[in-house]
């Protein structure tokens, strides 16, 4: 196994911005609040029970989106932290490598 890690920071850059739009397409769906107001009117109060299951499945997916949206946001932020820790890391290696070069041309 390699001692080496092939990723460069833009690449997490690029996954991080596909983790941000999921979130927000994840925040923009919502109980459509209309359409089950309205639902006993249009059908009647014998599909009140109907009702209930589409109140309830709703806001159940909505609170999943919302999850899911906040897992997207962890990722993104850590994929953000990751792509900066590499370019730390990219510069304290040059950095050791160019003094080390002058110390050996002092020599």
């Amino acid at each position: 196994m390699s001692d080496n890690l092939d990723a460069q920071p833009d690449e997490f850059r690029s996954i991080a911005s596909y983790r941000d739009a999921a979130a927000a397409d994840n925040r923009k769906a919502r109980i459509p609040h209309a359409y089950l107001d309205e639902y006993i009117t249009r059908n009647g109060t014998i599909q009140a029970p109907v009702h209930a299951y589409l109140v309830e499945g709703h806001t159940s997916l909505h609170h999943q989106n919302l999850g899911m949206a906040a897992d997207h946001e962890r990722g993104r932020d850590h994929l953000l932290g990751g792509a900066s820790g590499l370019e730390e890391a990219d510069v304290l290696q040059t950095s050791a490598i160019l003094d080390e070069t002058s110390r050996q041309r002092n020599a």
